[in-house]
Parts: C-alpha cells; structure tokens; sequence
C-alpha cells in the first residue's frame, strides 16, 4: 500500500482504449454540473523519455499549455452523479459517514499544493462553487469510504463526472500539520498529480509500459514514488514539499513549462531552522542561493544538482543530508556561503561565488577549485573579455593561496606581474599560473550523488 495514498485504484475515467482522435473542445468546466462532467480533456503523446513517460498517465485536462483547470470544494450542498457515486442506499464516498468539506484551513493548503504545481506547469487554477449547477474539474472533499489502510486517492482527467475528485481520508487532515513539507501537504501534491494526469512511476497499465528505475523511483525524484529514499523505514522528519525534479519535466511535457516563475532577480535564502526538502523551479533572471545557518553548507549550482541547506531529513535510522534539488533547465547564477566551511560549486553561467566567513572551498564552472581562507575576499564575475578577478586581499594572491582561473587580458593588466601570467590570456586562454608551478586542474567528474 502506498503511504501517501495506498490506494491501488487510481482509474482512468476516460478508459484505456488508446485514444485516437481530435482533442475535445470545450467551455470552461464551471459551465457544467455535477453530473455532466467537462468534456475538455485530451491525450498526451508520449515523450519517448522514460523518466518523463514512467509518470505520464495518459489523459489531461485540456489540449496542453495554457489550460485552465477550475476546482471546488465538496460540501452540505454539493451533488453527485449517482451513476458513478450510487446512493445513499447503494453506498459511496459522498454518502459515508466520514464525508465532510475541507475546513478553511485544509482549502488553504489545498490552494498552496495547487500553486506548486501552477508555479511549474503552464496551467492555470480557478476556483469555482461547489453546488446542484457548478463543480470544477477538480472536487476536494474528505471521506471514509474506500479508505482502509489508504490516506487519500484521486481520479485522472476525463469526461466522467467523477474525473478530477480528490477524496481525503479523514484522519489524513484532522488536526494534523498542513504546511509545506508535512505528510499531509505532500499526500495533496500526490493526489492532485493524479488528477492532473500522472500516475505512479512503478505502474505499467493503461498501454504505457514505461516504469522508473528503482533508484529513481522515488521521493527525491518524484513525488508520485511510493517509496521514500533507500534505506528509510519509518516516519520522516520533513517530507517533500514541492513536486520534485522528475514530476517537474512530466507536468512540463503535459501542460508546458510556467515561463513567468520567478523572472526576477530571486534570493533563494535557507537559514536552517527547519529541513527544507524540495525542488527549485526559476524562469529566469539573475539569482542567488544564500546560507544564513551557523552549520556548514554545500550549494551546487548545476542544473539537477543537490545542495546540503539545513538539517538532514531522517527517520531515526538513515539520513539524506542533501535535499535541494535545481530542476534542470534552471540557471542559479550565484551562490553566498555563511560563517562555516561551506563548499560552493557554479555551473556554465556568469557566477558570483560568494563563500562567506569560515574556511570554505569553491569550484568554477569547469571545476577548477579555489579555497576560501578567511571572509568575503574572492569574487567571480563575467567580462567579455574572459573572467574578471575581483580580489579584496591580494596578499592571498601574491602567496598563491588560490589556483588562479583563465582570464582575458582586460583583467590581465596589474596582475600578470604578481601572479606570473605566462602570456596566454585571452579568448581561451589559460593564463593564470603561480610562477614556477605546473597548472592542474581539477575538472569535476559530475553532479554529487542524489540526496543520499
């Protein structure tokens, strides 16, 4: 049974017949009711990715980028259609005696879950009444019903009035801890993923064969997984707060990517009060990941790399110490260290490298290592012609406390003397050299392991 849901019937309202023809065209889901359900749905091709296709459930809401997906709330006065639900005789989730609405508090973490997955996919949600003439494409609402051994399920999108329904069990939100990285947020994530169109990465029904590898399969690379990470057993400190990297490429090729997150020039800030267990979505911009913790960190900057930012995440018995993924496709360009020995790694772009206090070591995007004696003095910018050398204490410099990086012979001038440029600065140059030292380089062999 799976621990965020446990449900082992997350069904396809449309069927599994292959589907063949035209999209369905229509109006917005509020213009039908209860029982009509919303003809707008449509097939996903397949992206001939097994990453992406392992998660890719078949059908989706609309005809792809741009859509608008209306929601609502189950309440005193909702209906339901009794072909798929039954009636109060027949039995059913609306007619259980656990069925209730979500609480203010529970439609507000229903409404963050909504955003995370918004703020990746190019989808937009409306919320619409939930009543005898108006549903959304998708319906939250709590129940007993179906629920043994299970915290929630979901169906996928469709024509059938039940496609989109998100049923919570009720011992899954009462009273329980409804934030960002709770077991509760991260069943909604896992519930609206189904009725948003993917399904578990292990399922190989409904005619897509594709399944993820074990070592992918999952938390830290989707959400959808069953499993959390090798080795854990038990209830885990912090739980996946965002949809993570695998779920972000899928939800992508099903709606499109969410080009307007964040185009601005974003401080990502972690100070480790609490585990933070997520994935980095950024459009665009010049943008910063920053440590204000007292332990040391570990920032990557490569796109589908892990960073250490705060408190490993455990289960009493194994620990995942790294736990912030950047989606690939995503470009961080700088990086702020703390007062302890942080490492620093930067990617192909411009980066400003920042170590802070703290003995602290630091890679370029080539992977040639600097290392970081005392505070902010060591500072990596971009120049057209080649890499400019910001340095606060060129003591260090002179004593040859760094392996010096190629530059062009703008920053040459002032410093070929005193660090013993060997005259091959310039486009591709490599003219860094301490005198009378051989240049190595320490070219990184790839990202770190995945969190653990």
């Amino acid at each position: 049974m799976c621990r965020r849901c446990g449900f082992l019937l997350h069904r396809d309202p449309a069927g599994d017949a292959p589907w063949t023809g035209a999209p369905w065209t229509g109006t917005d889901a509020q213009d039908y009711g209860p029982s009509q359900g919303n003809p707008d749905w449509s097939r996903v091709s397949p992206a001939a990715t097994t990453t992406v296709d392992a998660l890719v459930g078949g059908p989706r809401w609309g005809g792809g980028a741009g859509t608008v997906v209306t929601y609502s709330f189950v309440g005193a006065g909702s209906l339901f259609a009794t072909a798929n639900y039954g009636t109060a005789a027949t039995g059913g989730a609306p007619w259980d005696p656990g069925y209730r609405g979500l609480t203010t508090g529970e439609r507000a973490a229903v409404r963050d879950a909504l955003a995370a997955w918004a703020a990746v996919a190019d989808v937009r949600f409306v919320e619409v009444a939930d009543d005898a003439t108006t549903v959304g494409d998708l319906r939250f609402g709590v129940t007993g019903h179906q629920m043994e051994g299970a915290s929630a399920y979901a169906y996928f999108p469709g024509p059938s009035p039940i496609a989109g329904d998100v049923w919570f069990r009720p011992s899954t939100l009462t009273g329980r801890d409804l934030s960002p990285g709770s077991f509760a947020f991260m069943v909604m994530l896992h519930e609206i993923g189904h009725a948003l169109g993917l399904k578990h990465p292990f399922d190989a029904g409904s005619g897509n064969g594709a399944v993820l590898s074990a070592a992918l399969d999952q938390s830290p690379w989707t959400v959808m997984a069953y499993n959390t990470s090798p080795g854990f057993q038990g209830d885990l400190s912090v739980d996946v707060s965002t949809p993570m990297g695998l779920d972000v490429a899928a939800i992508q090729w099903i709606y499109g990517a969410n080009a307007g997150t964040r185009t601005g020039d974003d401080a990502y800030v972690f100070d480790g009060a609490r585990a933070a267990w997520l994935t980095l979505w950024d459009a665009g911009g010049t943008d910063t990941i920053r440590w204000t913790g007292t332990g040391a960190a570990a920032i990557d900057l490569t796109p589908g790399s892990w960073s250490q930012l705060g408190p490993a995440i455990t289960d009493g018995r194994t620990t995942v110490t790294r736990t912030v993924h950047i989606a690939r496709g995503v470009t961080i360009e700088n990086a702020t260290g703390g007062a302890a020995a942080d490492t620093l790694v930067g990617n192909a772009a411009a980066n400003r490298l920042d170590g802070g206090a703290g003995d602290d070591a630091d890679s370029d995007d080539v992977g040639r290592r600097f290392r970081f004696h005392v505070g902010r003095w060591f500072r990596l910018k971009s120049a057209r012609g080649g890499a400019r050398l910001l340095v606060g204490m060129i003591s260090q410099v002179l004593m040859g406390r760094v392996k010096r990086r190629p530059h062009g012979r703008r920053s040459c001038a002032g410093f070929r003397r005193a660090v013993g440029c060997d005259g091959r600065c310039g486009r591709g140059g490599r003219g860094w050299r301490r005198p009378g030292s051989a240049r190595r380089s320490t070219r990184a062999s790839g990202p770190p392991a995945p969190g653990w």
